[in-house]
């Protein structure tokens, strides 16, 4: 929707008649609101993207970029990533033309969810990181960074199984640029690696930026805590002087295998170059245990 017009979960039901949506909506971020929605076979998550809308057939242009990020996603051989259920599309919704697209919906929740109510096992912990790195290894290999790994975005199925979702809002390398007015990156600063929070915009964000990301989301699933943050109130500056502080080793208290300490320790890294230079790299240390094991 446009700025000036908030989007009303009662238009959105109006606009989706063929489907059982459900209110109120089960989220919302900067890009995009999100609801639990119902065909003939299944539910599924119902995305909406914000953007610049038209109140005419003309396509929301600020939808562009999302959009080919979103397909582009959605088509990776990969079980890590979640695919679409329903394709993008447009809707008129409440006088604005926007695009929205259907995810598959997880009923074991989000990752977040999850720990909300207990901790992961070790094994689980240890299915989560190969989990997780084979998600990334499919992304970065197609140039995808998603730059917004959090647990929040990681969903696990039925068969326990772990999946990296939200596909609207990754940045694809090799894709040219769109216009950028009034773009904001994607990202969650807790989660943010050193160079998402650089002042200049040619700062290098790339897939050791996920890296980075994962890193922090197991290192908070293995100890209950998140390894930089102790305060909702935290300054930029102060996340950034706790990350160039890190100390290693601080998960070994925590039943956790020194070599997944040893792997999360260099995603942490505050310098890039000190990080895995890819998932796989991180995949194939993680792999040498479970050959001896």
């Amino acid at each position: 929707m446009s700025d000036d017009t908030p989007l009303l979960d009662a238009d959105v039901v109006a606009a989706f008649p063929e489907y059982k949506v459900k209110v109120p909506r089960l989220g919302e971020g900067t890009f995009k609101a999100a609801y639990l929605a119902s065909d003939s076979q299944q539910d599924f998550v119902l995305k909406i993207l914000f953007g610049q809308t038209t109140s005419s057939d003309e396509e929301p242009a600020l939808d562009a970029r999302f959009i080919r990020e979103i397909q582009l996603m959605a088509g990776l051989d990969t079980l890590r990533v979640a695919s679409l259920y329903k394709p993008v599309s447009y809707r008129e919704v409440s006088g604005s033309t926007v695009a929205w697209y259907g995810e598959p919906y997880y009923s074991d929740g989000s990752l977040d969810s999850i720990l909300n109510d207990r901790t992961l096992s070790p094994s689980e912990a240890w299915r989560l990181t190969m989990h997780l790195f084979e998600g990334l290894e499919a992304l970065h290999s197609q140039g995808i960074i998603h730059r917004d790994i959090k647990p929040g975005n990681i969903c696990r199925t039925a068969d326990g199984d772990y999946v990296i979702l939200d596909l609207g809002i990754a940045h694809v390398v090799s894709m040219e640029r769109l216009t950028e007015t009034g773009f904001q990156s994607p990202m969650t600063i807790s989660y943010s690696a050193p160079e998402q929070l650089a002042i200049s915009r040619n700062s290098l964000v790339d897939g050791r930026t996920d890296i980075f990301a994962a890193g922090i989301v197991l290192f908070e699933v293995i100890s209950g805590r998140h390894p930089f943050v102790d305060s909702p109130r935290m300054s930029i500056d102060d996340y950034l002087a706790r990350i160039d502080n890190h100390v290693p080793g601080q998960l070994l208290d925590y039943d956790c295998h020194p070599t997944l300490q040893e792997v999360i320790d260099r995603c942490l890294a505050s310098r890039q170059n000190r990080r895995f230079r890819n998932a796989s790299q991180a995949l194939a240390k993680l792999k040498e245990v479970e050959t001896t094991t």
